[in-house]
């Protein structure tokens, strides 16, 4: 009898130590890992504020090469949607962006199999002071909450997730909005050439510095827009445009900043 209570006393030492390391653990996970590639951040947002180039950064494509996908929602920014399933290794799976601040930052929900509730991709983009190159943020946040299993789970959080963030920061920095000419022109098979224009009215805004001021830019020319009484949209073909239309010999770019407007 005596033998007995010790191992139920024992069981319950056990049972109190799992129970209260479990409720010093963390009760949310994250992870995050940077790259910074030569390409404008405006490249870089594009391809990330859409999920129909999924697949060319895609940890779980990376998994299983013959992974099917399905696209529901919209085709850019929040609402767009994909899901996956694939082998036993990647499973299935749901990506949808839930916010975006153009050339700032894309935020996605994910759902997988991995432990945890109120999983989000988050990339954020931060432009070098002469714009010619980016440095992505991919991070990955899990809550756990007082899931005791799920925070000893979160232990491994540099396991698999961390190992999917790595892969998909890693497929980012090798997307491409493909060459371009002399002109400006994108080549898009041999002598096929294509060049994105707008010919209606728009507020141009020129200057010279860091990439890093176009946001204000872009807000001044709202503001101007607003206090005017011009239309404008900030959507599809009324979004706003940026190009540089000089760079010194110092190495400093002049922008000009457009946004289609209605009179």
């Amino acid at each position: 009898m005596t033998r007995v209570l010790e191992l139920l006393v024992s069981l319950l030492i056990v049972a109190a130590l799992v129970v209260g390391v479990g409720a010093l653990l963390p009760d949310h996970g994250h992870v995050e890992r940077t790259v910074e590639v030569s390409s404008p951040v405006r490249q870089i947002f594009d391809a990330a504020n859409t999920l129909r180039r999924f697949p060319e950064w895609s940890p779980e494509r990376r998994l299983d090469p013959q992974l099917h996908m399905t696209y529901d929602g919209k085709r850019n920014g929040p609402g767009a949607v994909v899901n996956w399933n694939g082998n036993e290794t990647v499973g299935k799976g749901k990506l949808e962006i839930v916010s975006s601040d153009e050339d700032s930052q894309v935020r996605m929900a994910v759902e997988n199999d991995f432990t945890g509730t109120n999983k989000f991709y988050t990339i954020t983009l931060n432009p070098s002071e002469n714009g010619k190159t980016t440095k992505i943020v991919w991070a990955y946040d899990v809550d756990y909450g007082w899931d005791l299993k799920s925070r000893y789970a979160g232990l491994y959080i540099h396991g698999k997730p961390d190992a999917n963030v790595q892969t998909a920061v890693s497929n980012a920095a090798e997307l491409k909005a493909g060459d371009h000419d002399e002109d400006g022109n994108l080549i898009v098979d041999g002598k096929v050439k294509a060049r994105l224009s707008y010919s209606g009215l728009a507020l141009v805004t020129e200057y010279a510095g860091s990439p890093a001021a176009l946001p204000l830019l872009r807000l001044q020319e709202k503001a101007f827009a607003e206090t005017h009484g011009y239309l404008y949209s900030e959507m599809n073909g009324g979004r706003f445009w940026d190009e540089i239309s000089a760079t010194s010999e110092e190495g400093e770019n002049t922008y000009k900043v457009y946004l289609p407007v209605e009179p």
